[in-house]
């Protein structure tokens, strides 16, 4: 597994964004489990472990952007509780300095989905396509 800062999403923007987006924010670039390996567990251990560090160490918010035909690894992350935007669907994300919004690449690249997760928040779909909304207890 490979997971670090998304840089070219964080340097676009400036100030207090920039920085709370570089200590907040994770994209998972590779998640990769030898075929043999595959419905062992093994990814969703390696992913879980990943996901538990790096929350303690700050990180609010999961990405990956997967291949958008490639249906196993988008139900995948479904089930490890990452909401999947559309195709050229993008998340708002609130931070202290205002809003910012992540995608998958830009509208006309239609190759890559956004998967996202941000625990302590629910991912819901709205008019303007998804965002982080406070989990609210039942």
């Amino acid at each position: 597994m490979y997971a670090c800062t998304p840089v070219d999403f964080v340097l676009s923007h400036h100030g207090e964004q920039r920085t709370w987006l570089a200590r907040s924010v994770v994209e998972i670039e590779i998640l990769a489990v030898e075929e043999s390996f595959r419905g062992s567990g093994a990814g969703s251990a390696l992913l879980d472990h990943a996901e538990r560090y790096l929350a303690e160490h700050g990180v609010r918010v999961f990405a990956a952007k997967v291949d958008a035909g490639d249906m196993p690894v988008l139900r995948w992350y479904r089930h490890r509780g990452y909401r999947v935007a559309d195709t050229g669907e993008s998340c708002l994300i609130d931070t202290p300095a205002g809003q910012t919004s992540i995608d998958a690449g830009p509208a006309h690249d239609r190759r890559w989905r956004l998967a996202i997760k941000a625990p302590g928040h629910a991912v819901v779909r709205g008019v303007r396509g998804l965002r982080l909304a406070p989990n609210t207890p039942t």
